[in-house]
């Protein structure tokens, strides 16, 4: 039961959080994230949000690949 809780906090905490926010800056532009456009504060907010996502797909590669010699 805890797992299963634990595990729904980290998805929502580390994925849904930050797609929504993704979200947020798609649809409605830096604005919507409270950044001016055309400005190096949107590029910042722009590559802070990429390298979040290459660094957790990085986590979530490496996380599945030592689970599968792990747990054999």
């Amino acid at each position: 039961m805890f797992g299963l809780i634990t595990k729904t906090l980290c998805v929502s905490v580390g994925y849904l959080y930050p797609a929504y926010k993704c979200f947020k800056l798609l649809r409605g532009g830096p604005e919507a994230i409270g950044a001016a456009p055309g400005t190096t504060e949107e590029r910042d907010v722009v590559k802070g949000i990429l390298k979040y996502w290459i660094v957790m797909a990085g986590f979530t590669a490496v996380e599945l690949v030592a689970d599968t010699f792990v747990f054999w």
